[in-house]
């Protein structure tokens, strides 16, 4: 009768909140989403890349083939920084910006130079004409939070080069290394400018790390099913640890939560699979995604919640207290719902979860109550 009243109680339980969250929260907070607005007043151009500060209010992007345009309001109204100075008509690769977004930084792979500007994107300075840094092939760079530390790959020399001086000097790290010749196509960084992971798009192409800004490099995935996919972007969480790539061999995404010494395909098999990615950025806690794709150009976000942590380390229980139960021996995990949540926790919750019956940040509230209740 404990079982039954037990089992009734969770029932029940589960019911409301199923209820609770399809009319309440599930509306109100979980399926809130973005809301996308086409901002028309820099006109439409050849844009190939956007920088934000760390609050979103401070906005700078290039026009290959163009100028540089900056906005102080979130992307309400644009400014044209370089009509009619020598940094106009570039061949505009990539762009970074400082937290603040004062500092900027633009590579493009024309003449081959690296501009800088200390004023929000007002004046810029070619800081690589007549240096060994000139070089006519920049593809991305990528900024330190406080923009002293740079790193960019090009690939005519197809090498990284970094920057501790806002861009003011160049220095080649790769050079007479394995970790030259690549391909280099995408670069990304950890807000102190300590962990670099950078892609090359061949397919021999890998993803290479550093954790000595860039002094040195590791190949994370040479001889794993991550080598040689074309790769076309990266992106990191501000402490290094998660990064996220997109590539355009099987046309897939794929993450790594320890700073790309393993690495998992996430979109295999699903309808986010053969895609033509062209770029992906994070949140600084690795928990939001957004990837756009190229053909048809849909813009896709994926979110994997904090609160899987501590559901996805909670242990079944079912050996408690039992005689051949030890702490050498646990008790195996559930196997897991593709979001981190145990799917043997509640088989109906994570199948509406996969079903998209409900949102996931609903389910995992959901699941979280109703373990809770049955420990009551």
């Amino acid at each position: 009768m404990r079982f039954i009243s037990n089992y009734l109680k969770q029932a029940a339980f589960f019911i409301a909140s199923l209820l609770f969250a399809t009319c309440i929260i599930a509306p109100s907070v979980f399926a809130a989403g973005y809301t996308w607005t086409d901002q028309v007043a820099a006109g439409s151009r050849n844009w190939s890349s956007i920088a934000s500060s760390s609050d979103g209010s401070h906005l700078a992007a290039v026009d290959n083939g163009g100028d540089i345009w900056t906005s102080t309001d979130s992307g309400t109204t644009w400014t044209n920084q370089t009509a009619g100075t020598s940094a106009s008509g570039q061949s505009w690769a990539s762009i970074a910006s400082s937290a603040d977004g004062t500092k900027l930084a633009a590579v493009e792979n024309s003449t081959g130079d690296i501009w800088t500007s200390t004023d929000s994107g007002t004046t810029w300075t070619n800081q690589t004409a007549g240096t060994p840094a000139n070089i006519p092939g920049w593809s991305d760079i990528t900024s330190s939070t406080d923009g002293t530390k740079l790193a960019a790959v090009e690939n005519d020399t197809s090498n990284i080069w970094t920057s501790t001086d806002s861009g003011t000097t160049w220095t080649n790290q790769t050079a007479g290394t394995p970790a030259s010749g690549q391909l280099w196509y995408g670069i990304t960084s950890s807000t102190d400018g300590t962990k670099l992971a950078a892609v090359a798009y061949t397919y021999s192409g890998d993803i290479w790390t550093s954790t000595d800004s860039g002094t040195t490099w590791t190949n994370q995935t040479a001889g794993t099913p991550a080598s040689g996919q074309l790769w076309y972007g990266i992106t990191s969480s501000a402490d290094g640890t998660k990064l996220a790539a997109v590539e355009n061999n099987t046309s897939d995404i794929w993450t790594s939560t320890d700073s790309g010494t393993t690495w998992t395909n996430q979109t295999t098999g699903t309808t986010a699979s053969g895609k033509s990615w062209a770029s992906i950025t994070s949140s600084s806690d690795g928990s939001h995604l957004a990837v756009v794709d190229a053909t048809p150009g849909d813009i896709w976000t994926a979110y994997d919640p904090p609160l899987n942590k501590s559901l996805n380390n909670s242990g079944s229980g079912s050996n408690s207290g039992s005689s051949n139960s030890s702490p050498d021996s646990p008790a195996p995990k559930a196997p897991d719902t593709g979001y981190g949540v145990p799917a043997q926790s509640s088989p109906l919750i994570t199948a509406f979860i996969a079903s998209g019956i409900i949102s996931t940040g609903a389910g995992l509230a959901m699941l979280y109550r109703q373990r809770k209740a049955s420990r009551n």
